[in-house]
Formats: structure tokens, C-alpha cells, sequence
């Protein structure tokens, strides 16, 4: 994201649960339900494809870049506010006492009579409603989905039905907001970022983790398997430093 995006439209900007507002600044502060930033994409992808629709030297186009990494697929923004409360209208045909039947919400005096009452599952004392929590995953992980979506869909539009699309997937895959595999249909190929040194560890991340994430990564569309996108071993980014690589560790 462009500073002067930021500057010039604060509402792209997601919020953290206590609602305070991410700023410009490292990476991936966008909220995933921005109806301004959805429009700045689309117009991006729009003008790249464009212009290198015809290049031979593409063989496939990325969308994206580890969607939901870092915590970023999760916002409390009052546009994701709004989204998830008109999810949660769909979901139950727009009738609030199915939904306080399905929820049991008369458990702990929490019977809403309107979805304008239902709040987001921020902090709060002991816990939420645990279908309320539910519905909000289910709903984080549409939001990842969808805007992906949104992406391969211009981008089939202008390049044709048989380019090829990807999505590198980032580890912690456990951790995330969303379900790879709904995102994985409607992409082309699986990619996926293979990092076993990571962080501050004097030692890799055992075999039996990095084969654990590999397997996964196979499951998520069970066909035109995936593609090593990124990987890395010794030195890094960020605030760590890693280790050098031993002989030939590095070698192809």
C-alpha cells in the first residue's frame, strides 16, 4: 500500500481489536472488507494486466502476497462491522429470533433484538457466545475469500480462461483467519512459502513441522500441485538474523 493511499483514504486502514487504527507502515494494513481499498485494487490489476497480457516471458500471475499473514486477515473496523452483520442477516434469512434459538443467546441474558445489537467478539469479561465466535471466523475467512476472488476475476477476464493464477501461502496455517482451501479453488496452482528457519531459533524447525506444513499445503486443492514460491535458510529480515547455512545446505 502507497503512503499517499493511506493519507488520502484512512479508511482502507484496518483496526485492531481494541479499535485502535493500524497506520501506514510496514505491511499489510489494509482491512479486507474496504470497499475503497477493493477499488484501488481492482483498478491496479486492471492497468497491469493490461499491459502485460501479451508479455511471453509471464508464465503465471500471483494475486496477493501470504494473504492473512501476520494477523492482518483479522479487523474490527466499523466497515467489517457492518459486513459481518449483514453476513449474519443472510445466514439466517434476515430473522434475529432464529438466530437467538440457534445460538441459545438466552443463556447469560445475551438475546439480541435486532443484528444492529450484535457486537463484534472483541475483549469483553469471561467470553462471547461461542456461535457468535464461530460465525465470526466463518465470516473472516469469507472476507479473505472473497477478496481474492475479486483478483482472479479480472484477472480471467482480461488474460483468458486458461492463464494460470497463484497464491503464495505463507506458513502458520493453523493461526490464520481464513480456510486456504476456499481461497485454493479459485486459483490455479497452490504456492506456497517454505520457511524452516524463521525467527530466533539456533536450530531449523524440526523436519516432521516443515513436512506437516508441506502435506497440508498438497490438501489444499488436490490437483495441479503447488510451487515453492519463497524459501529461506540462514540469514533474514525483519528484526532476527538467523545462522549461516552448513556446507552445501544451500546447494540445488
Amino acid at each position: 500500500m502507497p503512503a499517499w493511499l493511506a493519507k488520502r483514504h484512512p479508511d482502507v486502514l484496518g483496526e485492531f481489536e481494541d479499535n485502535t487504527k493500524r497506520v501506514f507502515g510496514g505491511r499489510r494494513q489494509y482491512c479486507f472488507n474496504s470497499k475503497t481499498y477493493h477499488k484501488y485494487t481492482e483498478k491496479i490489476i486492471r492497468e497491469l494486466a493490461k499491459h502485460f497480457k501479451d508479455e511471453e516471458a509471464i508464465v503465471a500471475w500471483q494475486i496477493d502476497n501470504e494473504f492473512g499473514h501476520e494477523g492482518s486477515d483479522v479487523c474490527f473496523c466499523n466497515e467489517c462491522r457492518e459486513a459481518f452483520r449483514n453476513y449474519l442477516r443472510e445466514a439466517y434469512n434476515n430473522d434475529i429470533n432464529k438466530l437467538n434459538e440457534t445460538w441459545g443467546t438466552i443463556f447469560w441474558s445475551q438475546t439480541y433484538n435486532d443484528f444492529d445489537e450484535i457486537p463484534l467478539p472483541a475483549k469483553t469479561i469471561t467470553t462471547h457466545n461461542p456461535s457468535l465466535r464461530m460465525e465470526w471466523e466463518r465470516f473472516r475467512s469469507l472476507s479473505v475469500e472473497n477478496y481474492a476472488k475479486l483478483q482472479v476475476n479480472i484477472l480471467k477476464e482480461i488474460l483468458g480462461k486458461d492463464s494460470v493464477i497463484i497464491h503464495d501461502f505463507s506458513g502458520g496455517y493453523f493461526d490464520k483467519s481464513f480456510d486456504f482451501s476456499k481461497v485454493a479453488k479459485h486459483i490455479d496452482i497452490v504456492a506456497y512459502n517454505n520457511y524452516p528457519v524463521w525467527g530466533g531459533q539456533r536450530e531449523p524447525i524440526p523436519a516432521h513441522e516443515i513436512a506437516c506444513g508441506l502435506d497440508f499445503m498438497r490438501g489444499t486443492k488436490r490437483e495441479n500441485f503447488w510451487m515453492i514460491t519463497e524459501a529461506i535458510m540462514g540469514a533474514q529480515g525483519h528484526d532476527v538474523i538467523g545462522y549461516l547455512p552448513r556446507p552445501n545446505q544451500a546447494k540445488m
